[in-house]
């Protein structure tokens, strides 16, 4: 879970919106351990970008939080072996067809389910990911 989080669903304005401080806890990483970091600041330069559309096509930048609505397909092209993103959506009746460079590395066993709300953060080539269920819309 990261705080602090606002919902929105406006369109990918600009440059986006100056990023708060997002700071994750107890996701598991690829080695099957718990995390509590901060990944993205203002201090890092961060920004939001809000992300409209179901199958959208990311080539994530350092800094970077990709706020998205609900996705039937999300793919990641050109993840930087450098720096940290977050992506966050929502997966709806159908789960959302995930689909990244091999040379990210995502947790063992991590798939999108579907009703569930996604985080996926990334930082130098390696991904924490953390899913829920979500009641109502």
């Amino acid at each position: 879970m990261f705080r602090p989080r606002r919902e929105s669903r406006r369109a990918c304005a600009g440059e986006g919106r100056p990023v708060r401080s997002y700071v994750i806890q107890n996701l598991k990483s690829d080695l099957g351990e718990t995390a509590s970091a901060r990944l993205i600041s203002p201090r890092d330069g961060g920004r939001v970008v809000e992300l409209t559309g179901t199958e959208p096509v990311i080539r994530p930048e350092d800094g970077v939080v990709y706020e998205c609505g609900e996705l039937s397909r999300l793919t990641l092209t050109d993840v930087p072996a450098k720096g940290s993103f977050l992506v966050i959506f929502r997966s709806g009746q159908t789960a959302t067809v995930l689909t990244v460079p091999q040379s990210l590395k995502l947790p063992e066993g991590f798939s999108v389910a579907a009703n569930t709300r996604c985080e996926l953060h990334v930082r130098d080539g390696y991904a924490l990911a953390g899913s829920w269920a979500v009641s109502g819309r």
